[in-house]
């Protein structure tokens, strides 16, 4: 046992335990998110993301992967259908199609992503590195 909690860890093992915490658990990353830089209202927006889980094991418990469009005409937002608990280490594509609503006024509009917690209501502690990824969407009239 190295140090079962009652000493200070020594400081020849603090690197090698600071690196073995960063990779325990699970550790999702949003590698790249695409989408058609022009969607009309009532339209068909397509996301493809290409996500990572760079811990050593999947996440145990529900949480929703959530979408939302915010800008000057407001705000949308559209959950995944995946299923977190099946990310297991490694990298994978995730698609995932909504419908613009079709009184989404025009302009651009910030495509934001977020594991929300169990109850889907709030962000619980920070899921992906970044927290937050935005990329940009210009919804027109049709």
């Amino acid at each position: 046992m190295l140090n079962a909690k009652f000493t200070d860890i020594p400081a020849d093992y603090v690197t090698a335990i600071d690196e073995l915490l960063v990779h325990n658990g699970y550790r999702f990353v949003l590698d790249s998110l695409n989408h058609a830089s022009v969607v009309s209202a009532g339209g068909q927006l397509t996301l493809r993301a290409t996500w990572s889980n760079l811990g050593v094991a999947p996440y145990y418990h529900r949480r929703a992967v959530s979408y939302r469009l915010s800008g000057a005409g407001g705000t949308a937002i559209f959950e995944s259908g995946a299923d977190i608990r099946t990310w297991l280490p490694g990298s994978w594509d995730q698609v995932d199609s909504f419908t613009l609503p079709t009184d989404l006024p025009a302009g651009s509009y910030a495509v934001k992503v977020a594991l929300l917690d169990r109850a889907g209501t709030a962000p619980d502690t920070p899921a992906l590195s970044p927290p937050v990824s935005y990329t940009h969407l210009r919804a027109h009239e049709t």
